[in-house]
């Protein structure tokens, strides 16, 4: 992990820093400063996203195509002759199982980013003691509400609930299982961040939110050429 963490995550972090102290000289305002942070990372990625996507419909559509032959092989043989003939399929459509990781290719590329963001902000001393908006203090958690001894956090409900309205838009025209896969996602970030510093929190809402504008934009332009 620690040579991951030198070769991947290290550089990131020092990039991802540089834009964060930047823009804090120029707005003043550590809050904003995140914000702005996650737009400049977001919009660096969508040249990756746009590539991801491609290889995302590449991979849906190929399925779609070897799903009812596979599932002839499958009702035809069984044991070395349907792994024979499965095969060659493959072969014929040169396509080896392990391609189909390009369908996650679009998650993977976020994992070193969030990582970075993670380890720049979970414990940044720039984001002690600043308030901004409804959270009091960016290097804790919001507490935005409160019951007796009970906190709620809101912000990582907001930046799940855009998660979960993003990836619906997304994945409109995906089958049952992709979307659900999606979900899943959005509620494990949800359990990761519900407890972290709000300036985290604030930057994945961000990110979010970036997500949901990209899609819908999306959405219209495929409905005004379509």
């Amino acid at each position: 992990m620690g040579i991951l963490e030198l070769i991947f995550i290290a550089p990131l972090r020092f990039l991802m820093n540089l834009v964060l102290q930047g823009a804090v000289s120029l707005v003043n305002n550590v809050g904003v400063s995140v914000i702005a942070l996650s737009l400049v990372v977001n919009t660096a990625l969508l040249p990756l996203y746009r590539l991801a996507e491609k290889w995302q419909n590449a991979e849906r559509r190929l399925q779609r195509a070897l799903a009812p032959r596979l599932a002839a092989i499958k009702e035809a043989y069984k044991g070395e002759l349907r792994h024979r003939k499965t095969a060659e399929l493959y072969r014929e459509f040169n396509y080896h199982p392990i391609k189909s990781l390009r369908i996650s290719f679009g998650f993977l590329i976020q994992i070193p980013f969030f990582l970075a963001a993670y380890t720049l902000l979970s414990h940044n001393p720039m984001l002690e003691g600043v308030s901004f908006l409804f959270m009091m203090n960016l290097a804790l958690p919001d507490a935005a509400f409160g019951f007796k001894d009970l906190s709620i956090n809101l912000l990582p409900l907001i930046m799940t609930f855009l998660n979960a309205i993003s990836s619906f838009v997304y994945a409109r025209n995906f089958g049952i299982g992709e979307k659900i896969k999606l979900l899943v996602v959005a509620a494990v970030f949800l359990l990761l961040l519900y407890n972290s510093a709000s300036g985290l929190v604030l930057y994945w809402t961000a990110s979010n939110f970036y997500s949901l504008v990209k899609n819908l934009l999306q959405v219209f332009a495929q409905g005004r050429s379509g």
